[in-house]
Formats: C-alpha cells, structure tokens, sequence
C-alpha cells in the first residue's frame, strides 16, 4: 500500500522528503529503493511544480483537493515544514 509506506516516510518532525521530477513524462508518485519520487507535468516556474507536488502527494495520501492550498507562497512554506 504506497498510502502507508508514504506515511512510514514521514520523520519524527513531520518532515517528508522526496524526489522531484517536474515536467515529468509519466506524472504520479512511487517509491522505489526507499525513495519518493513525485513526478508532475507542470514546470518549475512561479510555483506550479511546488502547488503539484502537494497535490500528487495529497491524492496519494488520501486527502481531498481542497485540502491543498492553491497560493504558490502558502505551497513554499509548506514544503519546508
């Protein structure tokens, strides 16, 4: 169940690392020799990428969309948490 092993990731400070790859041919998340790997197809600019990350990652945990902020600096802050 890749929900479970997403969640196996997470450290004891809440932080969870991944592998980025935007304007990814085959958008998705996996995991492969214990490393997350979040592909999406949206490009590295004006915090696209970021805002697709967080919903890839949202979809595969469970949440609902409206549960990812849109706010490309809102996106930021949350991947440094």
């Amino acid at each position: 169940d890749i929900t479970a092993a997403i969640w196996a990731l997470v450290d004891a400070q809440g932080r969870l690392s991944c592998r980025v790859t935007p304007k990814a041919r085959r958008p998705g998340v996996s995991l492969r020799d214990g490393v997350l790997r979040v592909g999406v197809s949206a490009a590295p600019e004006n915090g696209k990428a970021n805002t697709a990350v967080l919903a890839a990652l949202a979809k595969a945990l469970g949440f609902t969309q409206h549960s990812v902020p849109d706010d490309p600096e809102v996106v930021r802050m949350s991947l440094r948490l």
